[in-house]
């Protein structure tokens, strides 16, 4: 639908639109994204709704390899039933306030090149749902050794909900991948996707270890890597589920004013004001 390739297109903002049906029919319907720019750097893509597209909803930076991409923005969108990614940031990015469900794929996909990442305050769930188009997958994926054998992704993961994601996928539900070379700041998130295996991390030697619900909620995950200081594992109590998703949160969420201060946002996916005690996830309550 907005297509900037081989690029680059730099300093370019993307605001206030409403992107869908690319690839949804017709010859290109293997899979065109919502909105996909191939390189540049300093693009913002913000206050929009991507939706319904035959391939990715946001798609940044597939032919940046050299990384470290500066100003890339994906701020206070909402990204919904995409056939394929939600927001993918190839080589780098802030993903904030962003409420990604319905995906057919991994909600965000981050890191493919050297990069740093920044995923903040975003609502990521009833993804790879549909079994019309949907595959199973982990639901966030950052530094997964696909161009590279080991991609140097400096990731900072904060306030974030990661809840209920290709449950009726068979084999289940999954949580989230870090690949060997992410450097990680994590903490103040809620998973509540699957039981037995809601982060899968890579230690440097390469060697996968999956952490269960329990084990985040216990204090192996802190062990693990002296991260998760505020993680909850608790049901984040949407509003409604699938098929008519609302990821608003009920009054009695354990969500609300149990976010982190030291990033508070001043506004949410709305544009409504976050107060002292951020809420977790995309919604202020």
């Amino acid at each position: 639908a907005v297509d900037c390739t081989p690029g680059p297109c730099n300093y370019m903002t993307i605001s206030r639109v409403e992107i869908f049906g690319a690839g949804i029919i017709g010859e290109s319907s293997y899979g065109a994204d919502g909105l996909e720019f191939a390189r540049g750097h300093h693009v913002v893509v913000e206050d929009s709704y991507i939706h319904d597209n035959g391939g990715d909803g946001i798609d940044l930076g597939s032919r940046d390899p050299e990384g470290y991409m500066q100003g890339i923005i994906v701020r206070r969108n909402r990204v919904a039933r995409n056939r394929c990614n939600g927001i993918k940031v190839w080589a780098g990015g802030r993903i904030e306030n962003n409420a990604i469900w319905g995906s057919g794929d991994s909600a965000i996909w981050a890191g493919t090149w050297h990069s740093t990442v920044e995923i903040i305050n975003n609502t990521v769930a009833y993804n790879m749902w549909d079994r019309g188009y949907a595959l199973r997958n982990w639901s966030v994926v950052v530094g997964y050794p696909e161009e590279l054998d080991k991609p140097e992704v400096n990731l900072t993961m904060v306030n974030n909900i990661f809840a209920y994601n290709a449950d009726p996928i068979e084999g289940g539900s999954t949580g989230i991948y870090l690949g060997a070379g992410v450097k990680l700041v994590e903490h103040h998130n809620v998973y509540f996707s699957s039981i037995d295996g809601e982060i899968t991390a890579h230690s440097a030697t390469g060697q996968e270890r999956w952490f269960t619900r329990q084990e985040i909620g216990d204090g192996a995950w802190l062990a693990f890597l002296g991260q998760g200081a505020g993680n909850l594992i608790l049901d984040p109590l949407f509003v409604s589920g699938w098929p008519d998703v609302d990821l608003h949160v009920q009054p009695s969420s354990p969500v609300i004013n149990a976010g982190a201060t030291d990033l508070t946002l001043d506004v949410d996916v709305l544009s409504n004001p976050r107060d002292d005690q951020p809420d977790i996830g995309a919604y202020e309550y």
